[in-house]
């Protein structure tokens, strides 16, 4: 049976990938997994890093590049995993646990998303030491980052900031769990500064962040929208959810729900700059039913 996705056409019955582009496989796990040009054109004989496979495709050719299960790649610096080349796809295979692994072993690891229109979706990024300072950097425009879990390997391991988006275009974050332990070390899971028409949909955000769990620093952001989202944050300092500080920030917040992860009281969730908000409940305490978020100019 062939069943197309929005990359292409899957046989499963005859194990064949119809892609736009070139499709390459990559594993750690296999044994005949080596970064060598004869490679990485099957399963049977994959690529061994997801880096390597980048550099093999062509710029906005349709290329996807599927990372098999159980595949982990040491994430150690920044030069580990750089999205150099535009139009690439990368999806991991795989379910819950057995979605591939990016292990960040170094607080200077970091995915780098510098080539336009690409895509990572479907793998897991967790922390395996303390105070990783950005888990992804996207600095091109028409980047998509979906169905990521974010975790941590131990106590005391944590990411500063999941993903930083800052001054390009059209970022699409979404359908991702953000996931830390609930202690202090992380300042927010995504940072803004300075971006246009970024989407941030339907995501679960559960930890602690000492800023807020989406939050936009520095320079405001334009038509913004911020949509579908379950945010639980349990530091009780800051403007628990979402907080764009005092810039004039546009676009639209709408159908979010906002509480506390643990029995904390929360005094403030969201401050919203030039931003519209409809639809947005909160809960101050997990025993409290959720009431209508109405922003007031300096706190909520």
């Amino acid at each position: 049976m062939a069943v197309r996705y929005p990359f292409g056409t899957v046989d499963f019955q005859r194990g064949l990938v119809e892609v736009a582009g070139t499709a390459f496989f990559v594993s750690s796990t296999h044994a005949q997994a080596e970064d060598s040009p004869s490679h990485g054109r099957t399963p049977e004989v994959p690529f061994a890093t997801i880096d390597y496979a980048i550099g093999r495709c062509t710029a906005n050719n349709g290329d996807i590049i599927f990372v098999m299960p159980g595949h982990v790649e040491t994430i150690s610096s920044a030069t580990s995993l750089v999205f150099d080349i535009a139009g690439v796809v990368v999806i991991g295979l795989g379910q819950g646990r057995t979605r591939p692994i990016l292990d960040f072993t170094n607080t200077a690891g970091s995915v780098e998303m510098d080539a336009a229109n690409c895509r990572l979706s479907n793998v897991q990024l967790r922390a395996n030491v303390s105070a990783v300072v950005v888990g992804i950097n996207v600095d091109a425009h028409d980047v998509e980052l979906d169905l990521l879990a974010w975790t941590f390997d131990a106590t005391g391991d944590d990411f500063v900031t999941m993903i930083d988006v800052t001054t390009v275009n059209r970022t699409h974050i979404h359908d991702c769990l953000f996931e830390s332990e609930n202690a202090a070390g992380g300042a927010e899971a995504i940072n803004l500064t300075n971006t246009a028409d970024t989407r941030i949909e339907n995501n679960t955000f559960r930890g602690n962040w000492s800023d807020a769990a989406i939050q936009n620093t520095t320079t405001l952001c334009t038509r913004l929208v911020i949509k579908g989202n379950v945010i639980y944050n349990s530091d009780t300092s800051v403007y628990n959810g979402i907080d764009v500080g005092t810039l004039s920030t546009t676009g639209i917040v709408a159908n979010n729900r906002i509480t506390a992860l643990y029995a904390t009281t929360l005094t403030k969730i969201f401050r919203d700059g030039d931003l519209t908000s409809m639809d947005n409940f909160f809960a101050n305490d997990v025993s409290e039913r959720g009431s209508i978020l109405v922003p007031a100019t300096s706190s909520v």
